[in-house]
């Protein structure tokens, strides 16, 4: 019974750990990120059709919401943009 709990505890303290390391890493580079996402708005794959296409889909799959902004407004476009030429 001792085992279980214990390593319940490491499991926990494990997860605390790495959730805390992953926040403090992507709060202090977010910023620098989502300036170089909007700052490269050009179209390196997508020519103008499928851009809007792109678009649209990423509105209608991760919608904004009271919360939250969408996927759109997070700049997932531009970042599968990208991505798309190094793949």
């Amino acid at each position: 019974m001792g085992d279980a709990a214990n390593s319940n505890s490491r499991r926990n303290f494990l997860r605390s750990g790495l959730i805390a390391i992953s926040t403090a890493t992507l709060a202090g580079e977010s910023p620098a990120l989502l300036a170089n996402l909007r700052a490269e708005a050009t179209r390196r794959f997508f020519n103008e059709s499928e851009g809007r296409f792109v678009q649209a889909a990423v509105e209608r799959l991760i919608p904004a919401d009271e919360k939250w902004p969408g996927a759109a407004e997070a700049g997932v476009v531009n970042y599968i943009n990208l991505q798309m030429p190094a793949g």
